[in-house]
């Protein structure tokens, strides 16, 4: 029977947002506290299973700290998009698994929100932009940034002064390399986020599509006090720092802020060969997705800098702006079962997260040693964040074993609380013991006001074996079988006739030691979706163009062992581009373009080549002849080329005497005269079918264009064949000598999953069409399959 524990106990509240201290990018540490530090890692022996701690200090190479150069440019303040306050039933939204309290909420950014900032230049001619983003009432931003693809230019955030809270350059496609990730987090009501591209361009290479607004504290009170409830049973570790194992197992404990608003303790960890591995450790029920791990921001050293004795009536006198932060990491591993009912462990299965940071933070810290067993009676110690405090001190003694992978402590001196979950405990030779699961009482009541002291912890003698093939680096049982890697979507040796392709598979390294998959790679490039843990299959894609004729695409996989063990699968992928249209006496040109839109000049260049032996005599008709720039009757000697401009809008016709072929391009100018996109399209005859395809999810719109030559209207039948299977369909009536223009997805509601859908034109009355595939303001063609 399965036991299940209340773990409400332990709902995990973040640290307030203060001010009016200094900051410092690092964590400050005396000489004194630096050696008691590395003399209690000397110290350590007797267990046969015992891996020892160990100190990380940064690098203390001088190095100049890289600056955002548009604040410095200007005193002014960046172009502002404001968000407005949350209402109150934002604000109620609670956890649905456990009862944690939320200390901030994902905000989603409108499309346009970017279009609000601005470009400056330098005195030496290079451009940067810049754009600030405001939250009422919030304490503390952070930004999600996805289609992250800036090369070797440079994107930074920071709190206005470009100096202070300063986190970048963010470079290539971000942490993970495939352009999404989070930011760190800039404490105040507003992100100032500034952008110097490699080379002038006019549309940025990124999109925010949220942000995380955190809403604890307030902006104008240098100390924010406690909520009215008890807090004297907690004590500042900061004032055991003379015992050397309470100073190290202090520095080993992070605190951790989840991107859905809530926050745990975790601590963080040593491999077998002190390698620097960034390994962290916390609770399954803090930490149980990948998005979570993603989007993690840890805070190192978040302690008071002198001793204050118990935290009674503590107000936050810390500033969080000093406090070094990470913000990603890779979920490696995790276990834990929930109940049934809300805010319930199942003690049949161990209750840890275990994760890899995206980098080692600005600061100096400890990474815990580990052993086992744990013995009734034992004494162990606390370190953690109960209520949101700094970090607290608690002294406990085993008082039972609680099923296989569970043991009971109850705390002598100090508490644990809500926010300690994932925390650690540790023996007197800063050996981690165990993790935090569980406790008794409720949200909003006070760990000082219970009778019962016991809480329950996953013993790490449990969660090892799970973990092991990373912690011990030099095990001859390290996974080396490299993992299955399938690619579904695609045949080696496939035709297309369509550029862009999403291709995809799956990765799994089920069976072949379980390590999961670290990363999926197509011809070097990440894939979407391309990690897991354990035995689950990661379903990987990516979406990219192709060249015309043969195109070898290499596709490895990589699991997450500590081995990497990779599989490699090439295959061939040929596109066959249809060729131009023959030459013809008769052309249809569905749209032609002209005008100015937010800065930027649209035109449209006819080009009409008569390669026979004799002069053609070319008409043009549809549009008025007062719209055309050249006159509507043209003579074209033999092999000679015509090219002029119209500034007329709609279609129009072309008939010569001789077969000639005809072109259409259009090209987008802007403000400067820059020629920013173009693209080529050619004649449309009259047919009766077409179709094109239509990829969902990434991004990219598709804009169509019907002419209908005929004198009476006609009915065009539009049809959506998605990925998924769906149908969709919708018709519109075309006046005649008129035309139709829109985009598909104003026409019929594409899904929002990435995938390939099939979007077909019909009429029983003839009809051209032509069509351009927009990516963001870039154009280019699309060559719809017809058939008369």
């Amino acid at each position: 029977m399965s036991v299940q524990h209340d773990i409400r106990f332990f709902a995990d509240l973040p640290f307030r947002t203060v001010s009016g201290m200094a900051i410092s990018p690092t964590v400050r540490l005396d000489m004194k506290r630096t050696t008691i530090a590395i003399l209690i890692l000397s110290c350590v022996c007797g267990y046969a299973f015992a891996q020892t701690p160990a100190l990380y200090v940064p690098s203390t190479t001088s190095v100049a700290k890289e600056l955002p150069p548009a604040a410095i440019l200007t005193g002014s303040p960046p172009p502002e998009f404001r968000l407005p306050l949350f209402s109150s039933e934002q604000r109620a939204v609670t956890e649905p698994i456990v009862q944690r309290p939320r200390v901030g909420m994902n905000r989603p950014l409108l499309g346009d929100a970017l279009k609000i900032g601005e470009w400056i230049k330098d005195a030496g001619g290079q451009v940067h932009w810049r754009l600030r983003i405001k939250a009422e009432g919030a304490t503390g931003i952070r930004i999600h940034f996805a289609y992250f693809s800036v090369g070797s230019g440079k994107v930074w955030i920071h709190d206005g002064t470009g100096i202070d809270q300063v986190f970048g350059p963010y470079t290539g496609k971000g942490w993970f390399g495939d352009g999404e990730f989070w930011t760190e987090m800039v404490f105040g009501d507003f992100i100032d986020l500034e952008y110097s591209p490699e080379k002038p361009i006019e549309v940025l290479p990124f999109q925010i599509t949220e942000i995380f607004q955190y809403w604890i504290g307030t902006l104008d009170k240098p100390a924010v006090s406690m909520d009215s409830i008890a807090t004297d049973c907690f004590l500042d570790a900061v004032c055991y720092d003379n015992r050397p194992y309470i100073h190290s197992e202090a520095l080993a404990t992070v605190y951790l802020m989840m991107p859905d608003g809530f926050a745990c303790t975790g601590t963080m960890i040593n491999d077998r060969n002190s390698a620097n591995s960034r390994y962290l450790l916390t609770a399954g029920h803090c930490i149980n997705s990948e998005s979570n791990a993603r989007g993690l921001l840890v805070v190192f050293a978040y302690n008071t800098d002198s001793c204050i004795g118990n935290f009674a009536g503590w107000g936050y006198q810390l500033n969080p702006r000093r406090l070094p932060q990470v913000s990603g990491a890779t979920l490696l591993k995790w276990s834990v079962h929930f109940g049934s009912s809300s805010g319930t462990l199942v003690f049949d299965a161990p209750d840890f997260a275990f994760l890899q940071l995206s980098q080692q933070p600005p600061a100096a810290f400890i990474y815990s040693g580990w052993s086992w067993p744990t013995n009734i009676g034992e004494t162990l110690y606390s370190v953690s964040h109960p209520r949101n405090l700094p970090n607290a001190y608690a002294r406990g003694l085993v008082t039972a074993n609680l099923v296989d992978d569970f043991f009971l402590t109850s705390m002598v001196e100090g508490r644990a609380d809500h926010g300690s979950s994932g925390s650690g405990i540790f023996d007197g030779n800063v050996h981690l013991r165990g993790v935090l699961s569980a406790g008794s009482n409720k949200a909003n009541v006070s760990a000082c006001t219970e009778s019962s002291n016991e809480h329950s912890f996953t013993r790490f003698s449990s969660i090892y074996p799970q973990i092991s093939q990373w912690l011990d680096k030099d095990s001859t049982s390290l996974d080396k079988t490299p993992p299955q890697l399938t690619i579904t979507s695609h045949y080696d040796g496939q035709t297309v006739s369509g550029a862009p392709i999403t291709l995809s598979g799956t990765g799994t390294d089920a069976g072949l030691g379980d390590s999961g998959i670290s990363s999926v790679t197509v011809n070097g490039i990440r894939a979407n979706a391309d990690t897991s843990s354990s035995a689950n299959t990661a379903n990987w894609s990516r979406t990219f163009l192709l060249s015309n004729g043969a195109n070898t695409i290499t596709v490895i996989a990589k699991d997450n062992s500590s081995n990497q063990n990779a599989t490699m699968v090439t295959i061939t992928i040929n596109l066959s581009i249809p060729p131009p249209p023959p030459t013809s006496t008769y052309h249809v040109f569905p749209q032609v373009v002209d005008g100015q839109s937010g800065g930027f000049s649209y035109i449209s260049l006819i080009t009409i080549t008569n390669l026979t032996g004799v002069s053609a005599s070319c008409s043009l008709s549809g549009l008025p002849v007062s719209r055309f720039t050249l006159e509507p009757i043209q003579t074209i000697p033999s092999n000679s080329t015509l090219v002029n401009g119209t500034s007329g809008k709609g279609f129009f016709t072309l008939y010569c005497s001789q077969p000639v072929q005809a072109s259409l391009s259009y090209f987008s100018i802007g403000p400067d005269d820059t020629t920013f996109s173009m693209a080529t399209v050619f004649s449309a005859p009259p047919i009766t079918y077409a179709t094109i395809p239509v990829f969902s999810g990434i991004g990219w719109r598709y804009g169509i264009a019907i002419a209908n030559t005929n004198a009476s209207t006609i009915s065009v039948n539009l049809y959506l064949n998605t990925s998924k299977g769906q149908l969709m369909s919708t018709t519109v009536q075309i006046a005649g000598r008129s035309q139709y223009v829109g985009f598909v997805d104003q026409l019929l509601n594409l899904p929002s999953a990435a995938g390939l859908n099939i979007f077909e034109v019909t009429s029983a009355s003839p009809f051209s069409v032509t069509a351009l595939l927009f990516d963001g303001a870039v154009f280019t063609t699309i060559v719809p399959a017809t058939r008369p």
